[in-house]
């Protein structure tokens, strides 16, 4: 029988879940409830999390093993998420997770929290060993304590890491497809939708990601970034606007010849309804503007004054954002 426990055995589910990449919104949503419903849930969970990270970080040759035999060189997308969770699910039935995990030091967390913030909320996290956490717009994020090692999930939102040194314990940020390392250093994550950004202030972080067959390494110092997709892909170290990057923390947005499409959907991180774009013309509009976080529906209400767009306040809630007309 997985697991020690029904806990167990139901966390070690819902990682293989997880990890198999086609999880719906729904379950997403069911994974969340169950975490937060009892302290030993999220530690089982962390403890799993753990164990799927040590899968992604196994040689191929040691996978094949697992399976008893040589794997598929070209194998479906499919087929590969399959491999990936079934390897999850063998290695935790094996090893059991107190036993096989990241890092190879103790399963079970010595300190584990969570916090979340609402749309247009900041909050800043100190923790017990000196580090601390600046949560952007609706975040979500659990931190669990090792012997060997700190880390901390990213479930959705933004965080700024200002990370207390400690070559003994790396502090490790899991955010979806993306796994952050580091000693010491300052460093913000957002996890988007379907790609995580991550961008370095101080010191220098290593960013892998992807699965065991197509891992994906880049090592980011002060003034880098990079953007991991969903499958895990990202491209080398990019030179990153830290001002704007980090304006947030400040309580400012910046944008630089930004298209109206995108300052809509970084908005829409801070406010309580919804804005949308009429069509493809009006999102092409470019805005290069700073603007101040305490007031995001002010925002919006001032963008007639700098383009040429009109607000069109909806029945159902929300405001569309159209060209505005022309002149007779």
């Amino acid at each position: 029988m997985i697991g020690d426990s029904p806990v167990a055995a139901e966390a070690i589910r819902w990682s293989a879940r997880l990890h198999a990449g086609d999880m719906s919104a729904a379950e997403h949503a069911e994974l969340l409830a169950w975490r937060r419903a009892r302290p030993e849930h999220e530690a089982e969970f962390q403890a799993q999390q753990m164990v799927s990270r040590a899968v992604l970080a196994m040689p191929d040759d040691a996978v094949r093993r697992l399976y008893g035999g040589e794997l598929p060189e070209r194998p479906n997308l499919g087929r590969r998420r399959a491999m990936r969770a079934g390897a999850v699910l063998l290695c935790a039935g094996a090893a059991g997770a107190a036993a096989f995990t990241f890092g190879g030091g103790p399963g079970r967390p010595e300190y584990a929290a969570q916090w979340s913030t609402r749309k247009g909320e900041r909050r800043s996290v100190s923790l017990a060993e000196g580090s601390v956490l600046e949560l952007n717009t609706d975040t979500q994020a659990a931190v669990a304590f090792f012997e060997d090692r700190r880390v901390v999930t990213l479930s959705r939102g933004e965080v700024l890491f200002d990370v207390r040194p400690d070559a003994a314990r790396p502090f490790y940020v899991e955010a979806g497809p993306a796994i952050i390392q580091v000693t010491g250093t300052r460093f913000n994550v957002r996890r988007g939708a379907q790609d995580v950004h991550v961008a370095v202030q101080q010191g220098a972080v290593e960013v892998r990601s992807g699965p065991w067959w197509h891992r994906s390494r880049n090592l980011l110092s002060a003034g880098q970034g990079t953007l991991v997709d969903g499958d895990g892909r990202q491209p080398g170290p990019q030179t990153v606007n830290l001002a704007a990057e980090l304006a947030w923390v400040n309580g400012r947005l910046v944008f630089r010849n930004a298209p109206l499409a995108a300052v809509v959907e970084e908005l829409n991180r801070y406010l309580q309804q919804p804005l949308r774009v009429a069509n493809d013309r009006v999102g092409k509009l470019r805005l290069t503007a700073s603007f101040r976080l305490d007031d995001p529906e002010g925002i919006v209400d001032g963008l007639p004054g700098v383009l040429p767009v009109v607000l069109h306040r909806l029945p159902a809630g929300g405001i569309l954002l159209d060209l505005k007309p022309e002149p007779a």
